[in-house]
């Protein structure tokens, strides 16, 4: 990807939750190409994320 890998930045439970599902990591990676990068925002309410591309 041209302009790095993708970013999901998520609230802490949204995060937490999503590195437990690694099957479901390793499957966004296999889809896109490239890893998704998790980055945790502390003030972000519970279940609210966006996602660059």
């Amino acid at each position: 990807m041209a302009g790095g890998n993708p970013v999901l930045r998520a609230s802490l439970a949204v995060v937490r939750a999503l590195e437990t599902e690694r099957e479901a990591l390793s499957h966004f990676a296999l889809c896109w190409g490239a890893p998704l990068t998790l980055t945790m925002m502390p003030d972000y309410p519970d279940a609210y994320w966006s996602f660059t591309p």
